[in-house]
């Protein structure tokens, strides 16, 4: 969650009784809860991914007045190619939002290698990607 360009927080959202929820119905309880001014919604370039941020967007502005952005995996690696030397990698990116946003630092995963599960973490950085990116092209 962001306030302007500060990083309030960013903490994951788990149900308690560990049952799947619709992404759309997680949405509108965190819209109730927060209360935000608008909603980002992450897409990615084709797939499971970008049906379900579509159907997540479509949803709540059905819903609610909440005026709602998408952001696409290609967005982000474009800004992040722009800040960082070297192709915009995930390791990479996680490193740079860590530097951007002290905080975070401590939860940047250590590189993974390719028989490795993806660290816990990675999907939160990934929607801090997201939250940044769109700060950057809005700026």
């Amino acid at each position: 969650m962001f306030e302007g360009p500060n990083l309030l927080d960013w903490g994951i959202t788990r149900k308690k009784n560990g049952l799947a929820s619709l992404p759309e119905e997680v949405a509108m309880s965190l819209i109730s809860r927060f209360e935000p001014d608008f909603l980002l919604v992450a897409t990615g370039n084709g797939g499971q991914r970008r049906r379900h941020g579509k159907k997540v967007a479509h949803h709540v502005k059905s819903k609610s007045q909440l005026q709602v952005q998408l952001v696409s995996s290609r967005d982000v690696r474009e800004c992040f190619r722009k800040l960082i030397a070297d192709r915009p990698t995930k390791q990479r990116i996680m490193n740079a939002l860590a530097e951007f946003y002290p905080g975070l630092a401590p939860l940047v995963p250590r590189p993974r290698r390719a028989w490795d599960p993806q660290d816990y973490y990675v999907q939160m950085f990934d929607a801090v990607a997201h939250g940044f990116t769109w700060m950057k092209r809005e700026a």
